[in-house]
């Protein structure tokens, strides 16, 4: 009786049809990404359901496969439409293995696609850093990670002027001041002023940004000695946020009411804090504070 294995904990979707011998054809998601009228594509699932493995079937569909010279190879010589329209494979150290039609093959006009575009893959996986700054000089420089599969150069000035236009966009968002305890006081050089309702926007997202995958929500929550607005914990619980609001006041009287609450104390002790103090004036201009408190080690 035949042994049936499937490769597991990988991220390549080359790896996952060579070294299985079942696996789920999810090929028709390449349908799907064409045949969406959207600019852009949202998928949303939890932890371990195959997003990263999908997107790597995606880009090894598209991915232009050249020779040594950065030529294109005849469609015979592709290696990627292989794995898509079945055949014989050579592998180092192994014997050839024969691959299936995939799901995808049936259709003539999507199989004139694959292995002709230049494809550009950006992971924000390991975008982590201790600031702003360092993320966006560590893995927001995105050059330092692109892949470019058909062997365009990029030079040390085109890099430098995609780091300096990032820089410029730092600009648009409030600084972020890391504490190491509740008490010290923060103030920012700048207010972020906007009209109408600009900056609710830019703010939600931004917040949205800084605690992904959400496992908590609350509106009008009680903790500490008060009612906080808004408190969010994300699904790793290793990150929170206490948002409040004000009309007609200032963005330092929500923090200021923050800490006099004490929304803050007992979850800073617990996980990394996130603290926004938001305000709309009478004339829809908005402005606001944020900043992070460290969980004491």
């Amino acid at each position: 009786m035949a042994v049936c294995f499937a490769a597991i904990g990988g991220s390549q979707f080359k790896e996952l049809v060579i070294n299985s011998s079942v696996f789920v054809d999810k090929s028709l998601l390449i349908k799907d990404f064409i045949e969406d009228s959207g600019e852009t594509l949202l998928i949303t699932f939890p932890e371990r359901w195959g997003k990263s493995i999908n997107l790597d079937m995606i880009e090894t569909f598209f991915t232009l496969e050249v020779d040594k010279n950065g030529k294109p190879l005849p469609l015979k010589e592709r290696f990627n439409c292989k794995l898509f329209l079945g055949g014989v494979i050579n592998l180092e150290f192994k014997e050839p293995k024969k691959l299936d039609l995939l799901q995808i093959s049936k259709f003539e006009s999507i199989m004139k696609l694959p292995g002709n575009f230049s494809v550009v893959r950006i992971d924000f996986k390991n975008a982590k850093g201790e600031t702003n700054i360092e993320v966006f000089d560590r893995r927001f420089v995105l050059l330092k990670s692109l892949l470019i599969t058909d062997k365009q150069n990029v030079n040390n000035q085109e890099v430098e002027n995609f780091k300096d236009s990032f820089k410029e966009l730092l600009k648009a968002f409030p600084r972020f001041i890391y504490l190491k305890k509740e008490d010290v006081s923060v103030y920012n050089d700048k207010k972020a002023l906007y009209g109408n309702e600009d900056l609710i926007h830019c703010a939600m997202g931004f917040i949205c940004l800084q605690i992904k995958q959400l496992s908590r929500f609350g509106n009008e929550v009680y903790i500490g000695k008060g009612i906080a607005n808004i408190f969010l914990i994300n699904e790793k619980r290793n990150k929170a946020c206490v948002i409040e609001l004000k009309y007609n006041d200032t963005a330092q009287a929500a923090i200021e009411q923050i800490k006099t609450k004490e929304y803050a104390k007992k979850i800073s002790s617990e996980m990394n804090t996130l603290i926004f103090g938001i305000n709309v004036s009478q004339d829809k201009e908005v402005d606001m504070i944020c900043f992070e408190i460290l969980k004491e080690n």
